[in-house]
C-alpha cells in the first residue's frame, strides 16, 4: 500500500510540474465549466464528432503525400501494399469518416428531440446543419478518390445528377473536369481538400459558439428555453482545464482506438457476404474495368443509400423523376426544413413531450432514413411504383403520430380508469385500416414494411416514457446478446444447421421470454428499498418457467442441444442482475438524489488497475514491434495501435475517478432565466456578459457577445 501511495504521490509532483498553468491559465479564457452530471456520453457526442475528424485530418495528410491523380488506383494498391503502415492508415481513414457521419447523426438527433435548436442556440443549430451537410460532401469526395469500381460509379451516378440541374454542364465542369480521368480526380482531391479546409474553419465557428452557452441543461435543471444556467449556477461547477480538458482527450483517444481496431479487424475476417462487403469493407474493390464478384450489386457509399433508393421512385403516372428532382425530394428539403426549425418551431418548452408534432417528424426523419437505405441494399436499382411507395411510407406516419398520442395517456392513467374513448378508438380503427389496405406491399416488401412499424413504435416509446423506453432498450440487448452466445455455443458444435423447425423455435423463443421475465423480477431481488422478494412476481416467472421447459422437451431442443439451451435461460438473468446493479431507474420521472462517491473500488485498488494497464500496453508494444509494416499484415499494427489507445483512455477514465468529484449535482435551478429576462454569455473577450433571451434574430456585437433581436 506504502508503495502505492509513493507513486501516486510521485504522480503528482511530475503532473504539477509539468502543468500547462506555468505557462498558461487556461481556466482565464471563456471556456464553460461542466457540471458533474454532464460528464456523460450523451452530452459529449459533439466532442465525439470532432476527435473523429481530427483523425481524419491527420491520416489525410499522411494520405496526401502518396496520392497520385494520374494513376489513382494503383497507387493506392502500393500505398496497401508496399508503404509502411499505408493499409492500417488508409482503412482507418475510411472508417474514421464513418464514423464521423454515424456520431454526426447521433448528435444530430439527440439535439433536436432535445430542443438544442431553441434559443438562444439557434445560430449554433444553422451551424451544426452546414457542417452535417459539409461533412457528406467532403466523404463523397473521398470515397472517390481510390478510383475504385464503387467510387468510379458514384461518380457516375453524381454527374448524372447534376446535369439536370439549371448550368447541369458548366457544374459538372467545374465539380468533374473535362472528362479526362486525370482531370477528374486532381478535381476530387482539390475539392476535397477544399471542403475539408472549410469543414475546419465551420468546425471553430462551431467551437466557440458553443463556448458561448456551453452544454445544454438536462430537462430535470431547466425544461424551458432559453435553457443556459444563471451566472451564479455557472460560476460553481467544474473549471475547463484540467477535468474537461481530460474528459475530452479521454473520448477522442476511444474513439481513435475504435476507429483504428474495427476497419483493421474486419478486413481480416474471412468470407463476408458479398452483398454486404461493398458497403463496409476498408479496402477498395476492383478497378472500374474490372468485374465484380457474381451478385455484388455496385452500392453507392451506405450514407447516400437512402438517395440512391429515391432515385428509384416513379411518379404517379408511372414516369419517373428527373434524378436532380429525386434529390431535391429526398435531400435538399429534408436540410431545409432542419435549418429553418428555430423559426418554426418558436415555442420556450424544450420537452419532447410538449412538440409532439415536432418529436414525430424526428421520428419519421429517422425511419424514412433507415427504410430507404435498407431498400437501396434489398432491392437495388429496382424502380418501385407510386403505389409501393405510400404502402410502405404511409403507416409510419399513423403509427408514429398515434403512438404520441396514445403512450402517454396510457402511463399516465390509474389502474381502473384506462377507458377506450371515441377518439382513441377511430385513431386505433385509421391505423388498422392502413395497415390493412398496404398488406399488399408488406407481402412483397416485408423488411421495408416491418421497419416503417418498429422503429416509431420504438422512438414514441422512448420518448414518451424513459423508464419503459430503458426497459425496452435493456430488453432488446439482453435478448441479442444472449442470441449471439446461443450462436457461437450452437454452431461451433456443429448442431446449427439442418434441424428441424420446432427445434429451432425451442431455441430462440425462450432468450426472448426470459429477458423480459429477468427484467421483471431482478429489480425486487438487487433494489435496496426492497425488504423481500416479490412472490407474485416470482411466481409468474416459476410458471413461465415451468412453460418452457415443458416447451423445450415437446420441442426436442432441449434434448438436441442442452446447453445452447440452458444459455438462453441463464444469460438474460445474469445480464438483468448486472443492469440493475448499475443504477437502473425505479420509477420514471424519479429527481435526481445527492449521492456521495459511488466507491466502486478503493484508492489503491485503482492505481493497481492503472500500473497495470500501463505494463500491458507496453507488453502490446514490444508484441507490435515484431509484426511487419507493409501488406495486409500491417493491419495488427493498426489493431495494436487500437488496444494501446484505449488502454490510455480507460486510465484516463480512472484517473478521473480518483481525483475529481463524483457528486450528482442535476438539480433544478432555483431561478431560471425566463423570456425577456438577461441570460449569461460568455464573451470572447473572457468576461461575462449578458444577452436578451427572447431575441430571435442574430446580430453579432464587436465585442464578440452573440445577442438576439426581435
Amino acid at each position: 500500500m506504502r508503495i502505492m501511495e509513493r507513486i501516486s504521490g510521485l504522480t503528482s509532483k511530475i503532473i504539477s510540474k509539468l502543468s500547462i498553468k506555468q505557462f498558461v491559465d487556461i481556466n482565464e479564457l471563456p471556456l464553460f465549466k461542466t457540471p458533474n452530471y454532464m460528464f456523460r456520453l450523451k452530452y459529449w457526442l459533439g466532442a465525439l464528432v470532432a476527435a473523429a475528424f481530427i483523425w481524419e485530418v491527420i491520416t489525410g495528410l499522411f494520405l496526401l503525400l502518396n496520392y497520385y491523380p494520374s494513376n489513382p488506383y494503383a497507387q493506392t494498391e502500393y500505398l496497401i501494399s508496399k508503404i509502411p503502415f499505408g493499409a492500417p492508415i488508409l482503412y482507418s481513414h475510411l472508417y474514421g469518416a464513418y464514423f464521423m457521419i454515424a456520431l454526426a447523426y447521433v448528435h444530430l438527433f439527440r439535439n433536436y428531440f432535445d430542443g438544442a435548436y431553441k434559443r438562444p442556440r439557434q445560430l449554433l443549430w444553422v451551424v451544426g446543419i452546414a457542417l452535417f451537410a459539409i461533412t457528406l460532401g467532403t466523404a463523397f469526395t473521398g470515397y472517390s478518390l481510390p478510383a475504385d469500381i464503387l467510387g468510379a460509379d458514384a461518380d457516375g451516378v453524381a454527374q448524372g445528377i447534376v446535369a439536370g440541374a439549371p448550368g447541369g454542364a458548366l457544374i459538372n465542369t467545374i465539380l468533374f473536369g473535362n472528362g479526362l480521368s486525370v482531370d477528374m480526380y486532381t478535381r476530387l482531391l482539390g475539392w476535397h481538400i477544399i471542403l475539408t479546409a472549410l469543414l475546419g474553419a465551420l468546425v471553430g465557428v462551431h467551437f466557440l459558439l458553443f463556448e458561448q452557452y456551453g452544454i445544454m441543461p438536462s430537462k430535470k435543471v431547466m425544461d424551458k428555453a432559453p435553457a443556459v444556467y444563471p451566472k451564479e449556477e455557472w460560476e460553481n461547477f467544474n473549471p475547463w482545464f484540467p477535468r474537461n480538458f481530460l474528459y475530452t482527450l479521454q473520448l477522442t483517444l476511444m474513439v481513435w482506438a475504435l476507429i483504428l481496431i474495427i476497419p483493421n479487424v474486419v478486413i481480416n475476417i474471412p468470407n463476408i457476404p458479398t452483398s454486404i462487403s461493398p458497403l463496409f469493407s476498408p479496402a477498395p474493390l476492383v478497378s472500374p474495368s474490372g468485374v465484380l464478384p457474381p451478385g455484388t450489386p455496385a452500392f453507392p457509399p451506405w450514407f447516400f443509400l437512402f438517395l440512391y433508393k429515391a432515385l428509384d421512385f416513379l411518379q404517379p403516372g408511372g414516369a419517373p423523376y428527373l434524378p436532380f428532382i429525386a434529390s431535391i425530394l429526398a435531400g435538399l428539403l429534408p436540410v431545409l426544413y432542419l435549418v429553418l426549425l428555430p423559426l418554426l418551431d418558436r415555442s420556450e418548452h424544450v420537452s419532447h413531450e410538449k412538440r409532439m408534432l415536432f418529436s414525430g417528424v424526428g421520428i419519421l426523419f429517422i425511419t424514412y432514413l433507415m427504410q430507404l437505405s435498407v431498400w437501396g441494399v434489398v432491392a437495388a436499382g429496382v424502380t418501385e411504383s407510386f403505389s409501393t411507395q405510400v404502402g410502405v411510407m404511409l403507416p409510419p406516419i399513423l403509427i408514429t403520430f398515434g403512438s404520441l398520442y396514445l403512450i402517454p395517456r396510457a402511463l399516465d392513467s390509474k389502474k381502473g380508469e384506462r377507458t377506450l374513448t371515441l377518439k382513441n378508438a377511430g385513431l386505433l380503427i385509421a391505423v388498422f385500416l392502413v395497415i390493412v389496405g398496404t398488406i399488399h406491399t408488406a407481402m412483397n416488401n416485408q423488411l421495408i414494411y416491418l421497419i416503417g412499424i418498429i422503429v416509431p413504435l420504438v422512438f414514441s416509446v422512448a420518448l414518451c416514457s424513459h423508464r419503459h423506453a430503458r426497459m425496452l432498450l435493456a430488453w432488446f440487448v439482453t435478448a441479442i446478446l444472449t442470441y449471439a452466445v446461443q450462436v457461437v455455443a450452437w454452431f461451433g458444435t456443429g448442431s446449427g444447421s439442418g434441424q428441424p423447425y420446432p427445434s429451432e423455435m425451442g431455441i430462440l423463443i425462450p432468450p426472448a421470454i426470459f429477458a423480459a421475465a429477468a427484467l421483471y423480477i431482478v429489480p425486487s431481488i438487487v433494489r435496496r428499498s426492497n425488504s423481500g422478494i416479490n412472490v407474485s412476481r416470482l411466481g409468474l416467472v416459476v410458471a413461465g418457467a415451468v412453460v418452457l421447459f415443458v416447451l423445450g422437451l415437446t420441442s426436442g431442443s432441449l434434448a438436441l442441444y442442452p446447453p445452447t439451451y440452458l444459455l438462453g435461460i441463464a444469460i438474460p438473468f445474469i445480464l438483468a442482475f448486472l443492469l440493475y446493479r448499475r443504477g437502473f431507474p425505479d420509477e420514471a420521472g424519479t429527481e435526481a438524489k445527492e449521492e456521495t462517491h459511488p466507491g466502486l473500488m478503493s484508492y489503491n485498488l485503482a492505481m493497481f488497475f492503472l500500473i497495470l494497464l500501463f505494463v500491458i500496453a507496453a507488453g502490446i508494444l514490444v508484441l507490435m514491434i515484431r509484426l511487419p509494416v507493409t501488406g495486409t499484415a500491417s493491419t495488427y499494427w493498426g489493431v495494436g495501435s487500437g488496444i494501446i489507445l484505449l488502454i490510455f483512455s480507460y486510465a484516463l477514465s480512472l484517473y478521473g475517478y480518483l481525483y475529481f468529484p463524483q457528486e450528482n449535482d442535476e438539480f433544478r435551478v432555483k431561478n431560471p432565466p425566463k423570456r425577456g429576462v438577461n441570460v449569461l454569455v460568455h464573451s470572447v473577450s473572457g468576461s461575462s456578459d449578458e444577452i436578451e433571451s427572447d431575441k430571435a434574430v442574430e446580430s453579432t456585437s464587436q465585442s464578440g457577445n452573440i445577442t438576439f433581436e426581435d
